[in-house]
């Protein structure tokens, strides 16, 4: 059952490494996240946690929401599935903000967190697309609290370090992620590199190997055209081969007239 489990669990392996690290990495995001919103929905629909009647629904479609992207990641779509993520965390956090005291809540800061999210699953443009949106909600806030339809509310100093303390935490988590990601990418060029650097000492070798048995085929050629004893230029050939291959023994055998034989010649 465990191993069952694990299969359901696992995320997709492509052929493209890099592909491959962002759809694990991006599915235990996912998984995590639905988790918590799994217990978040239940919290909220037992009345454990007291909050606005509208955030149920909220958080439960939020919850539905990851679970579609989940199925869109084992479709295969990572880079789709890493945006859709990134984007829609974004529009939920905004109407957190925007519920709660705007650009001085102290949930705006999770947006920080959001965009190393984009850095890590989705790639630089949509990581420059996600920064230009938070500034762009930063005014929006702004421009809400000065025409009065956010209304700012006296919020303890504990429940912002709360808020502040949780994205800090999970900034430091991608950011670790991030890194971790780095560093495989400069590991895997310097493999790369040693195993290209190998390649080229055997080719190399090959290639010395194989002017070395030319010039003695160059060498052989040479001295038949000046011999006509074939005794005599067989035992030079031999001793030729022998001096540039490095060998401690030559032989030359012939063929006898019908074929059936070989005679030794030069040794």
């Amino acid at each position: 059952m465990f191993a069952k489990l694990k299969s359901i669990l696992a995320p997709p392996v492509f052929a493209d490494e890099d592909l491959s690290r962002k759809a694990k990495t991006l599915n235990i995001i996912l998984i995590a996240a639905i988790l918590i919103g799994a217990f978040g929905v239940i919290s909220l629909a037992t009345g454990v946690t007291r909050v606005e009647s509208n955030t149920l629904p909220v958080v439960a479609g939020f919850l539905a929401f990851e679970v579609a992207i989940l199925f869109v990641l084992r479709r295969g779509y990572v880079e789709a599935a890493g945006s859709l993520l990134v984007f829609g965390a974004a529009m939920l956090l905004f109407l957190f903000v925007w519920q709660g005291n705007g650009i001085k809540d102290g949930s705006i800061m999770a947006f920080f967190a959001l965009i190393l999210l984009a850095s890590l699953l989705s790639g630089r443009w949509i990581t420059l697309l996600m920064a230009g949106l938070t500034i762009a909600f930063g005014w929006v806030f702004v421009y809400g609290e000065s025409v009065g339809l956010i209304a700012v509310n006296s919020v303890p100093s504990s429940n912002l370090l709360i808020q502040y303390s949780f994205t800090f935490a999970l900034g430091g988590v991608l950011a670790y992620l991030v890194v971790d990601g780095l560093e495989k990418a400069v590991t895997k060029v310097q493999e790369s590199n040693q195993s290209l650097q190998l390649l080229s000492q055997q080719l190399e070798q090959r290639v010395q190997e194989r002017t070395r048995e030319l010039s003695v085929v160059a060498e052989a050629g040479r001295r038949i055209s000046h011999m006509q004893d074939l005794d005599k230029l067989l035992a030079e050939s031999a001793e030729l081969i022998r001096e540039r291959f490095g060998l401690y023994h030559v032989q030359i055998y012939l063929a006898n007239a019908a074929g059936q034989h070989l005679n030794l010649r030069a040794s």
